[in-house]
């Protein structure tokens, strides 16, 4: 069974793996033109609808109702479930699809998406809710690609140095809560939408994706350590000694990765750092400055033999 940790930066915690391979990964439709931005920002936005309800109960968009511009067909692709209910949206272009909603409050908008071959920077959207920019930051809305080293391992030069491979774009779906990426926040931004019949309109702003789901929802609450435990603790299931060896897991070996630039590194300060050799320029660790905004993330592959609580330790 696959799990899925995210990390964005270093501490020590203790987590439940199951037994198997996993992964340590250390938010009738309208076709008149959309509406010019509005002048505030999220801040003022949201501090406008604070005191609104946060529905509990998750809204899946029928991606069947989309609509390119004017009203033109969508070009329909196959989704993640084999079925052709993804829409492809060009560099430029936009769609609208049509959802139906319950209760009034304030949802995140998560988006499950595909990114296609393009110029290998983050894809930038505009969100329209009826025809009109929420505010101003909707205006540029950030998805990321996923990355790799290529087939081509760490080579090393006569004298045994070694080189970072080259990174090569992996095209795979993922999910991710809209934002901006210069916003610093938990989660995504949270739209106010009342209760009955509205449109939404992703706009390319730069690059083209595939567009397989939209899902309004509520922001994701982080648990506490302690109710961690205790809801574990409910299956009879409580922190004691696992029978495993202890893994090591080598930084620069990340399985998947957020940006090309989180390459690995040779770092030289300290012997206690593997691998390490005195004469050689070895490939060690993995980040640093380039490991500094918002929304990077790093993913490892990690074999788990025996289900338990096990401790994960960073050096960095």
């Amino acid at each position: 069974m696959k799990k899925l940790l995210s990390l964005a930066l270093a501490g020590v915690l203790t987590v439940a793996l199951i037994g198997g391979t996993g992964t340590l990964s250390v938010g009738a439709a309208s076709s008149a033109a959309p509406e010019t931005a509005t002048n505030g920002g999220y801040r003022e936005y949201h501090k406008a609808h604070t005191d609104r309800a946060r529905p509990q109960t998750a809204v899946a968009v029928d991606m069947t109702t989309a609509v390119g511009k004017d009203g033109a067909a969508v070009a329909w692709v196959e989704n993640i479930d084999g079925t052709e209910t993804a829409v492809h949206v060009a560099d430029g272009d936009a769609v609208t699809v049509t959802v139906e909603v319950a209760e009034s409050g304030l949802y995140c908008v998560q988006v499950t998406y595909q990114t296609v071959t393009g110029k290998d920077v983050d894809m930038l959207y505009s969100l329209y809710i009826d025809g009109r920019l929420p505010f101003s930051s909707a205006a540029g809305l950030t998805l990321s690609r996923m990355w790799q080293d290529s087939d081509q391992a760490i080579f090393e030069d006569k004298a045994g140095n070694e080189y970072r491979p080259t990174q090569q774009e992996v095209l795979g779906w993922q999910s991710a809560l809209l934002s901006a990426k210069d916003e610093y926040l938990d989660g995504g931004y949270e739209f106010y939408i009342e209760a009955g019949t509205h449109t939404l309109t992703f706009e390319s702003v730069q690059e083209a994706m595939i567009l397989g789901g939209v899902t309004l929802c509520a922001q994701p609450k982080s648990v506490s350590y302690a109710d961690y435990l205790a809801a574990y603790a409910k299956e009879g299931k409580k922190p004691a000694t696992v029978d495993a060896a202890v893994q090591y897991l080598q930084g620069e070996d990340a399985a998947l990765k957020s940006h090309p630039t989180l390459y690995s590194v040779a770092d030289y300060s300290s012997c206690i750092t593997q691998p390490y050799d005195v004469f050689r320029s070895l490939q060690n660790t993995i980040g640093g400055e380039n490991w500094a905004a918002k929304g990077q993330w790093l993913e490892w592959d990690v074999e788990v033999t025996a289900a338990g609580f096990y401790q994960l330790a960073f050096r960095y």
